[in-house]
């Protein structure tokens, strides 16, 4: 079940730059995603402290991030893609429920994208970038 409470602080994390709206993900945005933009970053958070014994105190609690992006581990843009859109399909093709879960954002150029799924203990920021579009670091 989604909290709002924690919707709501995670959609604030990017609050003055990306204004976040309901998305509902489907074949032809990852394609366009693949084909115009490049992966900036993206994060997996997990919420799974098996020490906190009550599943809502778990979901207030981040016990990892994974981060991918270009220079990140070694990472080349390829490899980082790769791993952003296998993400983004997993998401999709998942058994979780979508509805109120997914949101993007977009500004110049920019793309974010937020699945919330701390109450099955993890979920995923991404911000993509159109192919010529750099940005400084």
């Amino acid at each position: 079940m989604v909290r709002k409470d924690l919707l709501k602080k995670a959609l604030e994390v990017d609050e003055g730059y990306f204004e976040y709206k309901k998305l509902r993900l489907h074949n032809s945005l990852i394609n366009k995603l693949r084909k115009h933009y490049k992966i900036y970053e993206a994060v997996q958070n997990f919420y799974d402290d098996e020490d906190i014994e009550d599943k809502e105190k778990r979901m207030e609690h981040l016990t990892w991030q994974e981060l991918i992006g270009p220079g990140i581990w070694f990472a080349t843009q390829k490899e980082a893609d790769e791993q952003a859109f296998d993400w983004l399909k997993w998401i999709k093709r998942s058994s979780m429920p979508k509805k109120d879960r997914l949101y993007i954002a977009e500004r110049d150029g920019e793309i974010g994208i937020y699945f919330y799924g701390r109450d099955y203990c993890e979920d995923y920021y991404f911000h993509f970038v159109k192919k010529e579009k750099e940005l400084l670091a």
